[in-house]
Formats: C-alpha cells, structure tokens, sequence
C-alpha cells in the first residue's frame, strides 16, 4: 500500500516525494494496463462465444 506523504521540509525533501509519487502512480498506470490487457482478452472471447451462440 502506498505510504502517506509526509510534512515537507525543504526543497530536497519535496523533490524526493515527487518522485517518490510519481514512481507510484507510473506503477499503477502499468498495472491498471496490464489488467485491462488481461480481462479486456477474456470479455472478448465472452463476446465471441455469445454472437456464435446468437448466431446459430
């Protein structure tokens, strides 16, 4: 879980948590995408197996 930010200090301190957040919501943004790759693969072939169902 990601840690709450603290009081910042000085110019340093504040550089350092930017970063620090930045780096977590970049690793969120990639794991919000690779979940949307994997379910995304499996409501397709949801979707296909219910038109050919339709189609028949």
């Amino acid at each position: 879980m990601a840690s709450k930010l603290k009081p910042i200090t000085d110019n340093n301190q504040l550089a350092s948590t930017i970063k620090e957040s930045t780096q977590q919501i970049w690793l969120a943004g990639l794991g919000a995408f690779a979940k949307a790759q994997e379910e995304g693969g499996k409501m397709f072939d949801a979707l296909v197996k219910e038109g050919e169902a339709m189609q028949k």
